[in-house]
């Protein structure tokens, strides 16, 4: 039986020399079969490459934009991670909604700490298998709640639609597909039950207004700190300026923050900053 050094120490190796070969070939053909290779093991059980992504965290490698991208340069939306950890105290709540293979979901419960609690909503079967293996390679399981279902303004059901990478699907309601549930963040918080909510961090391909038309409580209620991206909104019948101004009912106040692969709105109240100060955060986890 091949034991777990050697395996490790192989995939470590192919790994090398993928991002060897990524960074000196002067072409992007034979990257494939590199990864074919390193997917192949993984799902023979093999430990797969990690990339180390800050703030004591890693993540297993996977070839989509995210996994690659940060396998590649280390990073991932400078602007919008560094806004991300800005908001997030000790002992903080935040709703991550499209939490993919994990990004913002980690970093979120390794700045959130033991006290604090991430909820990880993900549709996506494949993703939410790197998911959770991403949460418990990090130890993480007592702070990240990984919730299958999507979010949206009213309890529904969807297919899944894929645009090719798999950060790029999202919800539609038409078609065939795998279908998922979808429920409200208003919802949500009411059934885990959560005392308070101190982050939002939405990526969901354009559905990002409907999901805050659906937390409409949270907002009234907590004024939490919100993330969303403005891409796609025109999807689900909604603008930019739509979003602007249903936030400004609460309060909110819009700041771009403008990535190399998206773009996204920081909404904040002056009279209510991100704070984790009232009850432990794990006394509200489901």
């Amino acid at each position: 039986m091949v034991n777990t050094g050697f395996r490790a120490r192989v995939m470590n190796a192919c790994a090398s020399a993928l991002r060897l070969y990524t960074h000196h070939a002067p072409f992007k053909r034979g990257r494939g079969a590199f990864i074919r290779i390193i997917e192949l093991l993984k799902r023979r059980g093999w430990p797969p490459p990690l990339t180390d992504i800050g703030e004591g965290v890693a993540m297993e490698f996977e070839p989509s934009l995210l996994g690659w991208t940060l396998f590649e340069t280390g990073h991932w939306e400078a602007l919008q991670t560094a806004a991300c950890l800005s908001l997030i105290q000790p002992g903080g709540v935040v709703l991550n909604v499209g939490a993919n293979t994990g990004y913002y979901a980690l970093l979120a419960a390794a700045r959130a700490g033991d006290q604090g609690c991430v909820h990880a909503f993900e549709i996506q079967p494949s993703m939410i298998s790197i998911l959770r293996r991403n949460i418990a390679r990090n130890g993480l399981e007592a702070v990240v709640t990984v919730v299958e279902a999507g979010c949206f303004s009213s309890a529904c059901e969807a297919v899944i639609e894929g645009h090719g990478d798999p950060g790029s699907a999202r919800i539609a309601f038409a078609g065939t597909g795998i279908r998922v549930p979808l429920i409200t963040l208003d919802q949500y918080a009411a059934t885990a039950p959560l005392e308070r909510v101190d982050v939002i961090l939405i990526d969901t391909e354009g559905a990002d207004f409907e999901i805050l038309k659906g937390a409409a409580g949270l907002l009234a209620a907590h004024h939490p700190a919100v993330i969303a991206e403005v891409h796609h909104l025109e999807a689900f019948g909604g603008s930019e300026n739509e979003l602007r101004a249903f936030m400004a009912r609460f309060g909110y106040v819009a700041r771009p923050l403008q990535g190399e692969f998206s773009r996204d709105l920081l909404f904040v109240t002056e009279g209510h900053p991100p704070s984790a100060e009232s009850t432990p955060a794990h006394s509200s986890r489901r």
